[in-house]
């Protein structure tokens, strides 16, 4: 998947291969189902919300990004820190705010190594 561009304000178009501004994008048919991916990654919580677009794509409706700095430490200790572990879940609880307001219908998530191999 392309990736977005932070702090864009025109709708993106997200295909296989490019990231391009749709142009004359439009509103998005009434109900349009909307879906979101979160990537809680070793120094940020990264989150996109997207609705279908023309000829397969998806069109970012929304986006987060906030710096939790997961990993800081761990590698001293092979533990999460704690105000690491807060940093994420205060940005976890930002991006299901944003979900339910978007009304999101499915979500995935995917967590850092940094939390695969945390004791």
């Amino acid at each position: 998947m392309a990736r977005a561009v932070a702090g864009r304000r025109k709708p993106v178009l997200l295909g296989s291969k490019d990231t391009r501004v749709a142009p004359n994008a439009g509103a998005p048919p009434a109900g349009a189902p909307r879906y979101a991916a979160i990537d809680l990654g070793t120094h940020n919580c990264r989150m996109l919300i997207a609705e279908p677009a023309p000829a397969g794509r998806l069109r970012v409706v929304g986006a987060l990004s906030r710096a939790v700095r997961l990993g800081e430490g761990m590698a001293a200790t092979g533990r999460l820190g704690e105000a690491a572990m807060g940093r994420a879940l205060v940005a976890l609880e930002r991006c299901g705010e944003r979900l339910r307001a978007a009304r999101v219908v499915a979500c995935r998530a995917v967590a850092t190594e940094a939390c695969r191999r945390a004791e």
